[in-house]
């Protein structure tokens, strides 16, 4: 058996499931398939991990979303860095595309949270 062995890094991007504007919900076929033509425009291709989640405060407040995962493949040929701009270039294009107010980025050492300029604190 052959083995591949690569260190683990892992980014992690949250959105909501409604677009903001008009609170109408977006769902997983149109999110895999705006994050599907992202990759096939993209300089190389990276897989995603897509997982349904819920952003929970309070009693008052409970928000369906999305998490999508940025992993360090062992099968590619690419480095952290490639991974970093890739998971950027993704958070900043979801923020657009589906209208949201702000898209957190995770990374193991920091939390980048993009906001639409008109929204900004």
């Amino acid at each position: 058996m052959k083995t591949k062995t690569k260190e683990t890094y892992e980014f992690r991007i949250y959105i909501g499931s409604l677009y903001e504007p008009n609170g109408v919900p977006f769902y997983e076929s149109k999110l895999s398939s705006e994050i599907g033509k992202f990759q096939d425009s993209y300089n190389m291709m990276i897989p995603i991990r897509l997982t349904r989640t819920s952003f929970v405060c309070g009693l008052e407040y409970v928000e369906n979303g999305w998490e999508i995962a940025i992993i360090n493949y062992p099968r590619l040929k690419v480095d952290i860095e490639d991974l970093e701009s890739f998971a950027e270039a993704l958070s900043e294009h979801l923020l657009d595309i589906f209208h949201q107010k702000r898209v957190t980025l995770i990374t193991p050492t920091v939390s980048i949270m993009y906001e639409e300029e008109n929204n900004f604190e």
